[in-house]
């Protein structure tokens, strides 16, 4: 399975995990609180769109082997 085949699973699964959350919401939370929970769950999504990738790209470049030496290495260390 190549990388493309990977890339078009996960998009696919992501078309539609949020919408189905988004549908599961109401029923979950009470009416006072639902524009709140809108606006968390939100956020909560964009902030994981944007940090997941960013901290596994940090943990794959700080476990790399040092092959070019000249460069400067990840600043990512955890």
């Amino acid at each position: 399975m190549g990388p493309c085949s990977i890339m078009t699973l996960f998009g696919v699964a992501r078309a539609f995990a949020m919408p189905a959350s988004q549908a599961l919401l109401p029923n979950r939370v009470d009416r006072e609180h639902f524009g709140t929970a809108i606006a968390f769950n939100s956020s909560l999504w964009q902030v994981s769109t944007i940090a997941a990738p960013r901290s596994v790209a940090c943990c794959t470049a700080a476990r790399l082997p040092d092959t070019q030496p000249w460069r400067p290495r990840s600043r990512c260390r955890w």
